[in-house]
């Protein structure tokens, strides 16, 4: 008997049973470690990097016959805050965010042409006034096909704060942001939303900064009645006691899931775990 890959995930998700294991230098350093995005072929790792004293940046390490190389800042980083990168499938168009001038609101959606084979960069593009509101956009992430992008604002309107959204493409334009629905978004603040590799089954961020923060990982699934969450992810995954986000499943690594929290034994507020679903 076949069973879907939407329901082995969702065992995986709600089973782990093993403690996550803390990303080592350079991927968790001093500084809030956030959202690690590994490229394709395995050879590249985005994520973004905060401080408290000065705005966020986006960096890289390469992996060599050594091991990852030191992190470096992208050449693409702005003196604003540049955040949350996603690679495309293939590797050579990265995702992010920037509240950089020049963008129609707080934080806006980018695009940036990677060549995975030299290193090089193209120039950033924003993703446009369909995508980008006068609030703020985060968290990109695309599906295999790069039709589909899913990312949080606040700008939109929906259920509350940030809410969960998806823009289709159409002969190379993002078309105009639709809600997922009150199935999965809330009066809460629903972000940071990943696709799982079926791309059925999202896991996502959801809680409030205020007045204290809590902040814990869910999956939703796509049914008939549209997206629905179907709860939290277990304490081996929600560690962190305040903030628990940036999701990310690399296709380099199939059967690892990522997040960054403020779980046990970390080395600054915020650092990259990994867990090897079961």
């Amino acid at each position: 008997m076949r069973i879907a890959v939407s329901t082995v995930l969702a065992i995986c998700l709600t089973s782990a049973a093993v403690a996550g294991e803390r990303m080592a230098t350079p991927f968790s350093g001093p500084a809030d470690d956030v959202r690690l995005a590994l490229s394709p072929d395995g050879q590249w790792a985005l994520w973004g990097v905060g401080r408290s004293d000065a705005p966020s940046d986006i960096v890289f390490s390469r992996k060599t016959p050594s091991g990852w190389s030191a992190p470096q800042p992208v050449p693409f980083n702005s003196p604003r805050n540049d955040f949350d990168p996603a690679f495309s499938a293939d590797g050579r168009t990265v995702y992010f965010f920037s509240d950089r001038d020049g963008g129609y609101g707080k934080s806006d959606l980018y695009v940036i042409a990677f060549d995975p084979a030299s290193g090089k960069w193209g120039a950033p593009a924003n993703l446009g006034a369909n995508v980008n509101s006068s609030g703020d956009e985060w968290a990109p992430s695309v599906t295999k096909d790069g039709n589909l992008l899913l990312f949080s604002p606040d700008g939109h309107g929906g259920y509350g704060k940030h809410d969960l959204f998806v823009s289709r493409k159409e002969n190379g334009v993002w078309g105009a942001p639709e809600n997922l629905g009150p199935g999965i978004n809330s009066a809460d603040e629903e972000f940071d939303a990943t696709f799982a590799p079926d791309e059925r089954t999202i896991v996502f961020a959801k809680g409030h900064f205020e007045p204290d923060m809590k902040v814990r990982l869910h999956r939703a699934e796509r049914t008939g009645k549209g997206w629905q969450d179907k709860g939290e992810l277990p304490a081996a995954i929600n560690c962190g006691a305040r903030l628990n986000f940036g999701p990310s499943f690399p296709a380099a690594e199939p059967g690892t899931f990522y997040w960054s929290g403020d779980c046990r034994d970390g080395r600054s507020d915020f650092d990259i775990w990994r867990i090897t679903l079961p």
